[in-house]
């Protein structure tokens, strides 16, 4: 599994740069040094080149240009910048300083990367997130625990409550626990595995679902259908609409005043293709 490299991981610049040009090369085979510069804004190839060799500093300018157009998160930004005043500064009592605060940022930022990959990959994290909205919520963790039908125990309750806060996702406001709307976003590293476990989480709870609770308190559709392989992407951009559409039903909850979280899954994968015709190839997609 293809992972985005982050300075964090690197004793230096130069080290992280050699990982993500091996990361970009390895993603796409025509990927050169020209056609990279390019996308840097660069003329030529020439001072990347040096910069893999290790033959040039690498300059302000460059590093401005790269994270324009690669995102990072703010940690390794900030880890960047904080090494090229390291190469830079000829003061050791300095240097000192500033590799203790480059030290500092990449232990936060590598246990707050565990923080993300625990929220994602547990599903309960979400759900009390928005059990939060309900209008009967307690901040009580026997009660959180009952919520969830007894699935998660109270000591596993109060985890994710601190998680959430931690994360910034929560809050504390005159003693209620509150929701801070904060954007749910997570980096490259953290991403892959994890939402690959949330989403096996997902397909087992709906079983079980399936199996135990009441027709009235859910509902199971699906199609499976015909299609051109370039009508994927229109397919995805339908289930995003469709998501959206939740959210709004979700917004005007509030006036009525939530009593229950709902789960809704929306899956899409190939069923069967024509193994003859690679260029029009009919794909089932199932939901």
């Amino acid at each position: 599994m293809r992972t985005l490299p982050l300075p964090r991981n690197f004793e230096n610049n130069y080290e992280f740069l050699e990982a993500y040009w091996a990361f970009r090369k390895q993603g796409s085979g025509s990927l050169t040094l020209k056609s990279w510069a390019t996308e840097l804004g660069y003329s030529n190839s020439g001072y990347i080149c040096n910069l893999l060799k290790r033959q040039r500093r690498i300059q302000k300018g460059f590093i401005d240009r790269f994270i324009e157009r690669q995102p990072l998160p703010e940690p390794d930004i900030r880890i960047l910048y904080l090494r090229l005043a390291q190469e830079t500064n000829q003061s050791a009592v300095e240097n000192k300083i500033l590799k203790d605060k480059i030290s500092e940022i990449s232990h936060v930022a590598h246990e707050m990367q565990n923080e993300e990959f625990e929220f994602i990959s547990n599903w309960y994290h979400i759900v009390i997130l928005e059990l939060t909205e309900l209008k009967g919520f307690r901040w009580d963790h026997a009660w959180i625990s009952r919520c969830l039908g007894g699935k998660i125990s109270e000591f596993e309750a109060e985890m994710a409550i601190k998680r959430l806060i931690k994360m910034k996702l929560l809050k504390v406001v005159a003693g209620k626990l509150l929701k801070t709307n904060t954007a749910i976003s997570f980096s490259s590293a953290t991403r892959n595995l994890a939402i690959q476990k949330i989403h096996m989480q997902s397909i087992e709870t709906a079983k079980n679902a399936l199996l135990t609770s009441p027709f009235e308190s859910r509902d199971f559709n699906s199609a499976t259908i015909a299609i051109h392989h370039s009508q994927v992407e229109a397919i995805k951009n339908a289930a995003q609409e469709f998501v959206h559409k939740l959210w709004k039903i979700s917004s005007d909850s509030e006036a009525l005043g939530c009593d229950s979280v709902y789960r809704i899954n929306v899956q899409s994968f190939l069923m069967a293709e024509d193994p003859d015709n690679e260029q029009n190839t009919d794909i089932c997609e199932d939901f």
